[in-house]
């Protein structure tokens, strides 16, 4: 088909008859223009939509329920694509795209995940800001160390100083 599998970073079957393909944002162009010379149309598909839960044990249950499992299974599901990429970087990437671009991933949930991937990793809207600003008691020691270093014997420009 002419699509390189180096740029498909997951491949999952959510729903009968539906392929979802993970790929970088900046190559869906590209890849529709591939899928489109096989006559194959990308689909707006939903995966919150209850009518996907085919299991004969939801069938009787509450639409409120439907979508908080809807909600639940696809959540476990994009844990799952994360966990099968390779690279460290590409799932916290990837995590981080769902969490703070897509809000597919709530924050917590993130956090937890992101100290799964890297267990000494700190997402930076957690991290603490430091600042370290010298007391003037600092300031005043290296003031000590402060040399002249302007020897030129440029005159300055008659308007801000007498001619002598």
């Amino acid at each position: 088909m002419g699509i390189h599998n180096k740029r498909i970073l997951d491949i999952h079957f959510p729903d009968r008859h539906v392929c979802g393909l993970l790929v970088h944002i900046d190559y869906i162009p590209s890849l529709e223009a591939q899928l489109t010379k096989y006559e194959l149309a990308p689909i707006q598909f939903d995966p919150m939509d209850t009518t996907t839960l085919r299991d004969p044990k939801y069938t009787d249950s509450d639409p409120t329920f439907l979508a908080a499992e809807c909600r639940r299974l696809f959540l476990a599901r994009l844990k799952v694509i994360i966990g099968r990429l390779k690279d460290p970087h590409h799932q916290l990437a990837v995590a981080r795209f769902f969490c703070f671009k897509q809000h597919f991933i709530p924050e917590d949930e993130y956090a937890q995940l992101a100290k799964s991937i890297k267990p000494t990793y700190v997402p930076a809207y957690k991290r603490q800001q430091t600042t370290t600003t010298p007391t003037a008691a600092e300031q005043d020691l290296t003031m000590g160390e402060a040399n002249i270093t302007n020897t030129t014997t440029i005159r300055a420009d008659e308007t801000s100083a007498p001619v002598a």
